[in-house]
């Protein structure tokens, strides 16, 4: 799969910031509900695959993260830690998006959507073409699949909005550079720091 296609994917951890101390092995399992697009980045043509990444964590299957970085391509392994959505361009209103939509995901367009919004927001937040995908370094033309539900999730990130518990961000190490993901469980991830607790007392145990 060519990824200057897949941007640094974002997996929103809806809580625990306590899990965000050391590595974990991140491992790319394939695509979910996605649609072939083709978008202008600051002016270049760049035909990707919009949509839900499927991934696991330490071994274990996660929820379906979504891209938000066109500058790294997604690596089949590597190692990565958690941080704050602060990192991020626009990441409380990503994050929001991914709160409100993510979970309703049943199509192919719903997922590129969604995806194309995301891109959006981190891509051109802060100037006056944020929400507008015919504008702004990362536009969109209206006969790309998806385009109709990127317009309606942008056009319902409210003005102001009770702040939910922050999301986690998985930041790619370099060995291999990988794409910064997004996990939305935070029961995966205490179920994850169980098991590598046990893991590392067994071990102890057998030495």
């Amino acid at each position: 799969m060519n990824l200057k296609s897949i941007m640094s994917v974002v997996a929103v951890l809806g809580a625990a910031a306590s899990a965000s101390a050391g590595l974990v092995e991140v491992k790319y399992d394939g695509l979910g509900y996605n649609k072939q697009v083709t978008v202008d980045y600051f002016g270049d043509d760049v035909t990707v695959k919009a949509g839900q990444i499927k991934i696991s964590i330490n071994g274990a299957p996660d929820k379906n993260s979504y891209c938000v970085d066109f500058d790294h391509t997604i690596k089949n392994n590597w190692t990565a830690e958690f941080g704050s959505p602060s990192a991020i361009n626009a990441g409380p209103q990503i994050a929001y998006l991914y709160n409100t939509y993510a979970a309703g995901i049943d199509s192919d367009k719903k997922a590129a959507g969604l995806q194309l919004a995301i891109w959006k927001l981190l891509t051109d937040y802060g100037t006056a073409s944020a929400t507008t995908l015919s504008g702004g370094h990362f536009r969109v033309d209206s006969n790309q699949q998806g385009y109709a539900e990127a317009v309606g999730y942008l056009s319902n990130i409210p003005a102001s909005y009770t702040a939910f518990t922050p999301p986690v961000v998985l930041f790619s190490g370099s060995s291999p550079r990988s794409q910064n993901l997004l996990v939305p469980e935070p029961a995966t991830m205490a179920l994850l720091a169980g098991g590598l607790v046990w893991q590392l007392a067994r071990r102890r145990r057998t030495a």
